[in-house]
């Protein structure tokens, strides 16, 4: 496992020859409750969690990155049993986002060089559709037996199963999109990191999925 870990290391966005510099700011509505956001980004090195450096709802972030483009995960818990999210990408050009909240959804009021991961997005539209029917399974099996998942023996395992097959899925449709930076996200975010965390004892497949990702990216 440790080997495993070191590979990752080696394969991650944090290799790159040069810093970059980042520029944005971000205005959230008043209506939005900022203490109960979950926001971040991650500049090559690290996330880094913005939340409480939002001052009267604005805020300016100037940092240094080294990944292609900065990803930004914004998550807010308008009440207790439900969320929206917000993902978008910024680069070097000076970026400016305005971010409103309506019908229990945050969208993008005005911006500026921001590239947004939504309909918009041909690559997010294909994970949406594609990948539609093992998520459907994977939410039903949830809502049938709630944090059973994860504490039952046997129903945790079919859940590792229905995993498997949405990762299946997902890198299916990003072999379509290899030079896209946002496959490459995608591929780190969405699935090597959460397989570290679910599959440990199950080396043959991590080492399946990385090597998956050697050859893509």
């Amino acid at each position: 496992m440790k080997k495993l870990i070191i590979l990752i290391f080696l394969i991650s966005p944090t290799i790159s020859f040069s810093q970059k510099r980042l520029d944005i700011s971000i205005r959230f509505d008043k209506n939005i409750d900022v203490s109960k956001l979950y926001s971040n980004y991650h500049n090559g090195y690290r996330d880094i969690d913005f939340k409480d450096s939002i001052i009267n709802n604005e805020i300016k972030i100037k940092d240094y990155y080294i990944n292609e483009e900065v990803p930004f995960h914004i998550t807010y818990k308008f009440n207790e049993k439900s969320t929206t999210t917000l993902w978008f990408f910024v680069n070097e050009k000076k970026s400016y986002v305005d971010v409103g909240f309506s019908k229990n959804e945050l969208y993008l009021k005005e911006q500026k060089n921001i590239h947004q991961l939504d309909t918009t997005n041909k690559i997010y539209n294909d994970f949406m559709n594609g990948r539609k029917e093992n998520s459907k399974q994977i939410t039903q099996l949830f809502n049938t037996f709630g944090g059973e998942v994860y504490s039952n023996d046997s129903i945790h395992t079919i859940f590792l199963t229905k995993f498997k097959n949405l990762n299946e899925t997902t890198i299916s449709i990003l072999r379509k999109y290899p030079n896209d930076y946002i496959s490459f996200w995608y591929f780190k975010n969405q699935i090597i990191d959460p397989s570290l965390n679910l599959y440990k004892k199950d080396t043959n497949y991590l080492n399946k999925v990385i090597s998956e990702f050697k050859n893509k990216f």
